[in-house]
């Protein structure tokens, strides 16, 4: 994996997208001396990924192709920095690169837990940069001019904003060596990428996100800023004590019939965080399941959880980190992002046994700061109008009061 510190935290409206296409610039996307293409000729399969502070190329190799795959890898990189317009192909790569954002746009427009997701963090951090969707918009990245996409590329795609990470069977020494003797050293002159400032968020919603489909979808979200490693796991424990395993307090829910999924889950940045539980049902349960989650939320907050509720939990996410930990993709994800943000969240997720140290006061002190009503927006998408999703946050706010 070869990432770099970019993505929307680092865009404005006007240049919102250019993350994502330089990420598709970089891969091709059927060029023949695109990044897609060179993983190809190494007996690899791979791809990219553009987030809110985050842009990586990613590839599984043989191991004994992995260090031609990385030294042609970074040699196109290079080139890319230096002088992005050379991979333009008089507009042609570029128009196609356009063509492909535009398109992944849309189906995130499509999708409607994408749609109501993005309206929360638009809503909840409106005017800061992590209200911009990762993946773009359709105005700016149909406007964006050739000397704005150079920039962004020579500013972010750099040897000095980025880390190259392997996980497998690999000697690194030896892979170090060869990859600084045969790939100059690019961007040394490139300037340091400074971080966006801490959003202040307060209370709001609901919000309502014009949808399609039968069911309707609810982001309920709490903002909050940037937390420590340690914390960070402790929010894992909230979040699976209300929707992570079979007998956790939300997730029963989807046993009683018109809902069809109910997840929780961190969104964790370099300039804020956000807790989110996400569920799709049936429009006639909606005002149900919200006063139910409201209940759920303040009884965590309170800190009312058994000692047995809580070895449940823990014993779930050793399991859970323990996959992920056996997942290349996850695990060099993790490893490249901690090296970007020295201060973020995304430790190894091999490090699980942190789970076991987490308390019942450790869980009560982190809601009660977390799952703060001031914090706290909702939006809703689908099949919903904006008379039932008032009525349905009206009973949420009511669980929330009485309880």
């Amino acid at each position: 994996m070869i990432a770099f510190r970019a993505g929307s935290t680092y865009e404005s409206d006007d240049t919102n997208g250019v993350s994502h296409l330089c990420e598709h610039l970089i891969l091709g996307d059927g060029h023949p001396e695109g990044l897609a293409a060179a993983i190809e000729e190494c007996g690899g399969v791979g791809g990219g990924v553009t987030s809110r502070d985050f842009l990586a190329i990613y590839a599984k190799i043989p191991s004994n192709q992995l260090e031609d795959a990385l030294e042609a890898c970074l040699i196109p990189l290079a080139r890319f920095h230096q002088d992005p317009s050379k991979d333009f192909n008089t507009g042609e790569r570029l128009a196609a690169a356009r063509q492909t954002v535009e398109h992944e746009i849309r189906l995130r427009d499509a999708n409607p837990r994408d749609r109501a997701l993005d309206a929360w963090f638009a809503s909840v951090w409106a005017g800061h940069p992590l209200s911009l969707p990762p993946v773009g918009s359709l105005p700016s990245v149909r406007q964006l001019p050739e000397v704005e996409i150079m920039r962004t590329a020579q500013l972010y795609i750099n040897g000095r904003n980025m880390v190259v990470v392997c996980v497998g069977d690999v000697d690194l020494d030896t892979l170090a060596q060869r990859i600084s003797t045969k790939v100059p050293c690019f961007g040394e002159e490139a300037e340091p990428v400074a971080d966006p400032s801490t959003a202040a968020v307060g209370a709001a919603g609901p919000v309502f996100a014009h949808g399609i489909g039968s069911l309707t979808h609810v982001v309920l979200g709490f903002a909050g800023m940037p937390i420590a490693a340690r914390e960070a796991h402790v929010l894992k424990v909230i979040g699976a004590l209300l929707g992570g395993t079979r007998g956790s307090r939300l997730l029963e829910l989807r046993f009683r019939g018109g809902v069809y999924s109910l997840n929780t889950f961190v969104e964790n940045y370099h300039c804020g965080s956000a807790f989110i539980i996400h569920t799709a049902c049936d429009p006639a349960e909606l005002g149900t399941i919200l006063h139910r989650i409201g209940k759920e939320l303040v009884a965590v907050r309170r800190g009312e959880i058994g000692s047995a509720e809580l070895a449940q939990t823990q014993r779930y996410l050793k399991g859970k980190a323990a996959l992920e930990a056996d997942d290349v993709l996850t695990r060099a994800t993790a490893i490249a992002r901690r090296a970007l943000y020295a201060t973020s969240d995304n430790q190894d997720p091999a490090a699980h046994p942190v789970f076991s140290a987490v308390g019942v006061e450790d869980v009560r002190c982190l809601a009660h700061q977390v799952l703060d009503p001031a914090r706290f927006c909702a939006v809703f998408a689908g099949a919903v109008n904006e008379p039932m999703a008032e009525d349905a946050f009206q009973r949420f706010q009511d669980a929330v009061r009485v309880h």
